[in-house]
């Protein structure tokens, strides 16, 4: 029997709220040159969310310890995007580089998630 996945819409909405505010604080140490603190505000939320919201907001039902396995995958990946967005923010980059590796960080996340919930 497949575990069922269903959301929490509390959790949820925290998940999107520390998500916002920590794109925020990537927003404001980003440089002021040529929209990047746009770019870092909306990549960093994004991303994190992405990896935040399964860590939380996911309940897996009939998962056992493979739901303790997604939660501590979604953590370490939204720790490790988080790290990789203070460290785009703090430096000089290419818009597109930053954009290619956090989102490749955040599919590589997820799928590991979807993958250990539903096997």
């Amino acid at each position: 029997m497949k575990p069922n996945m269903k959301i929490d819409v509390v959790k949820t909405i925290i998940a999107f709220a520390v998500s916002a505010l920590l794109g925020l604080l990537c927003f404001k140490v980003a440089p002021q040159t040529e929209s990047r603190q746009w770019i870092s505000l909306g990549v960093s939320a994004l991303t994190m969310f992405l990896t935040f919201a399964p860590a939380i907001a996911l309940e897996y039902s009939q998962a056992g310890k493979r739901a303790v396995s997604a939660k501590v995958v979604g953590w370490v990946f939204f720790i490790v995007l988080f790290a990789a967005n203070l460290i785009f923010s703090f430096t000089d980059y290419d818009v597109v580089i930053y954009i290619i590796c956090t989102g490749l960080l955040t599919v590589i996340g997820d799928s590991i998630i979807y993958s250990i919930a539903r096997s």
